[in-house]
This record gives C-alpha cells, sequence and structure tokens, in this order.
C-alpha cells in the first residue's frame, strides 16, 4: 500500500480507468462518458479554484471550514495536506474547470472506535443535477481501498443535508449513530440539526 500523500503535487496525473480496480474503472467511465475526469492530488495551481469552490452557497452551509481552514490559501492547504490527505479533484476534461473535490486520510472520532480513515467530498454547483457525485465519490473510494489503505472508513455529515446522506448510502455507508447538535452557519447563530455518523460496510 502507498503511503498517504502530505504536500502538493508538482504535476496534474489523471487517474486513468486501466490503472485502477473494477469499481473505480466502471466509476470513471461513466464520468468519461459525461465529459469529466479525476485528476489525483492538488498542485498549486489548483488552488484558486478550491477557493472559489469553498465560498460556493451550498458548500458554506455545511462546510463553513473549507474557506476558513482548509482552502483559504496556500498556506491553509498546505497545511491541511500535511495532515496525510487524497485528494481527488473532479475536472470537466474539456475545460480543466473544478467540479468538484473529495478525499480520504487518517482520521479517528470517539463516535466511531474502529473507524481508521475519514473523508469528504463536495460538488461545485454549477455541476450539481448531473449524476456526477455517486460515482465521482465510488472511485475515489475504491481507489483508496486498492492502493492506499482498508482500513475501516467512517464520514460525518448533517442530517439535514439529505442529499450527501443519500449519497453515502448508495454507496455502501451505514448509519451507526446520530448526536444532536448545533450546526454553524456563517453569518449567523448556529441552526440545531443532527449530526449523523456513518461507516462504510
Amino acid at each position: 500500500m502507498k503511503p498517504f500523500p502530505t504536500v502538493f503535487s508538482d504535476s496534474e496525473s489523471v487517474l486513468q480507468p486501466k490503472s485502477v480496480d473494477p469499481v473505480s474503472a466502471e466509476a470513471l467511465q461513466a464520468l468519461g462518458g459525461k465529459g469529466f475526469h479525476i485528476q489525483i492530488g492538488i498542485t498549486q495551481a489548483d488552488v484558486p479554484a478550491l477557493q472559489a469552490l469553498s465560498v460556493q452557497e451550498s458548500i458554506i452551509k455545511y462546510c463553513p471550514r473549507d474557506c476558513t481552514e482548509r482552502f483559504k490559501d496556500q498556506e491553509t492547504v498546505r497545511e491541511w495536506l500535511r495532515k496525510e490527505r487524497l485528494v481527488f479533484l473532479l475536472k470537466e476534461a474539456g475545460t480543466g474547470e473544478l467540479a468538484g473535490i473529495a478525499w480520504t486520510g487518517p482520521g479517528t472520532s470517539p463516535h466511531i472506535p474502529d473507524g481508521k480513515l475519514t473523508g469528504g467530498v463536495r460538488l461545485s454547483e454549477h455541476f450539481q443535477g448531473l449524476g456526477l457525485a455517486t460515482p465521482f465519490l465510488a472511485a475515489a473510494l475504491a481507489h483508496t481501498k486498492h492502493a492506499y489503505s482498508s482500513e475501516l472508513l467512517w464520514f460525518e455529515c448533517w442530517q439535514s443535508n439529505a442529499g450527501a446522506v443519500h449519497i453515502y448510502q448508495k454507496l455502501g455507508f451505514q448509519i451507526v449513530g446520530t448526536e444532536p447538535g448545533a450546526r454553524p452557519t456563517p453569518t449567523g447563530p448556529p441552526e440545531p440539526d443532527t449530526r449523523v455518523y456513518m461507516i462504510l460496510a
């Protein structure tokens, strides 16, 4: 198994269907048919597009830390990568425009004692409704398991983010716990919501 990356990539590297496991290959073919490919890793040139993605309304609503702690500038991205992050960028093949980001890497939670890996996915508002999220995340998860680690993978999200919960469950995630809480908002007081904890069965 490969070690998880901790730095910017020197160049763009596109995940090829012939070089991955069957699940990833099928997902990549589906994305290719829609005009998209997956780049592995972040180059420094990708940071402005990630910044723009992180301030979209739908992203800030559920992931406000993206624009303050993860993708604010090159230094915050560099620090985030040092945590061991395998990053997948979904790009429109013809234009190179960023359509989404997914990542996996080491992470634990007191809510999931056996969980060793965590991750996340974001899809740009400009590319929602095209059926991209499920094959994108399927390829990312399968490639992680095939080439980097087969440890128990867990995700967490807010219950009100029904689209994310639906996608995770389609890919085989099972809810193993919930916790009432308050979801941060970008401009006002936190809103009551429920945190959902899931593992990939």
